[in-house]
């Protein structure tokens, strides 16, 4: 008894050590061994994947205003929306606060595109937490596996400056290029210009 007793923490110790304790979706731990996973794949295979990166839009409005038990619930909810992204439910993740990851494997810049749409016609109708409904939007960015990046943390950070270049925009979604990156380090400068 005792013996399955420790193999029952063991192994909720090491569910937790990769899945969100929210969402249930696998986390940040999770998503870098997938990442690795993949890359060794795609160079085994010759052939590229797909980092999405997702972000709720104006999610920190809704957290103030309605209180985080409610934000939870939405992300709960935004969760469950996603796991009807057509695709390997393994390769979706929550990275914390309204940040969430999908991959695609083997994929090109066309499924890419049509994969960004479907996840942008998901939020079409809105969340309902309760008796109440929002109306949510995301903001994706795109960066592929090895031309946007050939490590975990670049690849990362491509995809999360492709993001913000979306929201700016209000585009939906947006694939990274190089030039983002210029404009990026200008904006900061300025802003810090303007503090100082």
């Amino acid at each position: 008894e005792p013996l399955k007793r420790r193999k029952e923490i063991e192994s909720r110790i090491n569910y937790l050590a990769y899945h969100d304790d929210l969402t249930g979706l696998p986390n940040r731990g999770m998503f870098a061994e997938k990442v690795e996973a993949e890359m060794n794949r795609a160079s085994q295979r010759r052939n590229g994947f797909a980092m999405l990166w997702l972000d709720l839009d104006r999610f920190k409005t809704i957290n103030d205003s309605l209180g985080h038990a409610v934000g939870d619930q939405l992300l709960v909810a935004v969760a469950h929306r996603l796991g009807q992204f057509p695709g390997n439910p393994d390769y979706l993740f929550r990275m914390g606060g309204d940040e969430f990851t999908i991959l695609l494997p083997d994929t090109n810049a066309e499924q890419e595109e049509q994969a960004a749409q479907a996840l942008l016609e998901l939020f079409r109708d809105p969340v309902r937490v309760g008796p109440s409904a929002y109306h949510l939007s995301i903001s994706i960015g795109i960066a592929l596996y090895p031309d946007d990046g050939r490590d975990l943390i670049q690849l990362q950070q491509n995809a999360d400056t492709a993001m913000y270049s979306a929201k700016e925009t209000r585009n939906g979604w947006k694939r990274y290029l190089t030039d983002m990156n210029r404009k990026a380090k200008e904006r900061l400068l300025l802003e810090n210009d303007l503090r100082i």
